[in-house]
């Protein structure tokens, strides 16, 4: 199955199970289709991010490849929604699923009419079939593990990105700091040999 399809059917997997969760009546069932929900979500999403995504960074270019920054800045805020609904807060537990479910409505919206189309037509079929298999071997042993193991990984990754750009940074000002000083000693030798030739 071709990458595009399948994240097409994840997408109607998540719209069902919103759609059993507002109509359930029975908490305890409720309880369960919204882990189900959460799992499946963050399964999803895990799989956009580790693999989809960065195969349209590599063919997306100009103002398409924003497309692709758009989508990790929407997880993000789904992410945030999800934690919200699985947690405690002071918005009932219908207006919080509310906002997810508005969230992921406008996200699955671009994909499908933007971002999808145009990765369809830059990647071959064959390419994005075995994308495709990749990803749906990723999906089933994330569904494994279930959404808090994967929550919890996500948060890592996170973490290790931040640590990863923080020493980046302190390298980056190190450098410069270094090329200051250079260009400080520099400035004190010329202003040294400028005052020897004034005297002489």
């Amino acid at each position: 199955m071709k990458a595009t399809n399948l994240l097409k059917r994840q997408h109607r997997q998540a719209e069902r199970l919103f759609r059993q969760i507002q109509r359930s009546k029975d908490e305890s069932e409720r309880v369960e289709l919204v882990s189900e929900l959460a799992t499946a979500l963050s399964a999803h999403m895990a799989i956009e991010e580790q693999i989809f995504y960065p195969a349209a960074q590599q063919v997306l270019s100009g103002k398409k490849a924003l497309m692709g920054e758009t989508a990790y800045l929407e997880h993000m805020n789904a992410k945030t929604a999800l934690q919200n609904l699985l947690g405690e807060g002071p918005m009932s537990f219908e207006a919080r699923l509310k906002v997810l479910k508005e969230l992921v409505e406008h996200h699955v919206k671009e994909e499908e009419e933007q971002l999808f189309p145009e990765l369809e037509a830059l990647i071959d079929e064959t390419e994005m079939k075995s994308m495709g298999t990749r990803m749906q071997e990723t999906f089933e042993q994330m569904e494994v593990l279930g959404h808090e193991e994967i929550m919890a990984q996500d948060m890592q990754l996170m973490a290790g990105r931040a640590e990863g750009g923080s020493k980046a940074t302190a390298t980056s000002a190190g450098q410069n700091g270094g090329g200051t000083k250079a260009r400080a000693n520099g400035a004190k030798t010329t202003r040294s040999t400028g005052r020897a030739q004034a005297r002489a």
